[in-house]
């Protein structure tokens, strides 16, 4: 038998941007840079009962971005990034939809490549490997049966760049709000 104090949902994520994760914020007359990071994130979710009527939900969102700079002809730096938020959320009304609200410390992981032709390279740009930060949501909960549509949005601070040029117009951007869906089974 298990006690609905441990109950639990899990399932999938995926998440739009609404800016990008990389950007140039002025002229830099040394430096070009092209961006293409304005890339949906995906990946898994989790949600366990606490006390009081709150859930721990963690989420892990990975996503894709690459750059290229004339500091580095010919190159292109691509970026694989993890996010991980760790949240306490509040439902709200005992329905088949059911409006929250969320909020707590997020973490983001990257690691770079750059490759000129075959040679691996580092890339001056890449300046932190972790931050962190904190992110709060809003959403509803629509159930049906055991599952859940849950769609999102979410504000996510971080405390630092991953990336940042010497002249600071190119870096990574510490704001990121965002579109979600969640897709989850369970309690």
């Amino acid at each position: 038998m298990s006690s609905p104090s441990f109950a639990q949902t899990f399932g999938l994520k995926f998440a739009y941007p609404t800016s990008d994760a990389l950007q140039v914020t002025a002229p830099d007359p040394n430096v070009t840079y092209s961006i293409h990071s304005l890339a949906p994130k995906f990946g898994f979710t989790g949600e366990l009962n606490l006390p009081a009527g709150l859930l721990l939900e963690l989420d892990a969102l990975y996503s894709h971005w690459s750059y290229s700079s004339s500091s580095l002809p010919g190159s292109t730096t691509t970026i694989n990034s993890w996010d991980v938020p760790v949240l306490v959320k509040k439902s709200f009304l005992e329905r088949a939809i059911r409006p929250y609200i969320n909020a707590g410390a997020v973490l983001r992981a990257v690691n770079e490549d750059t490759y000129i032709g075959p040679i691996k390279v580092k890339t001056p740009e890449f300046i932190h490997q972790t931050t962190v930060g904190y992110a709060a949501g809003v959403g509803l909960d629509f159930k049906f049966g055991k599952f859940h549509v849950m769609p999102e949005f979410r504000y996510t601070h971080f405390q630092r760049d991953n990336f940042r040029s010497s002249t600071g117009s190119f870096h990574s951007n510490v704001n990121q709000p965002m579109f979600l869906l969640g897709l989850q089974r369970g309690r």
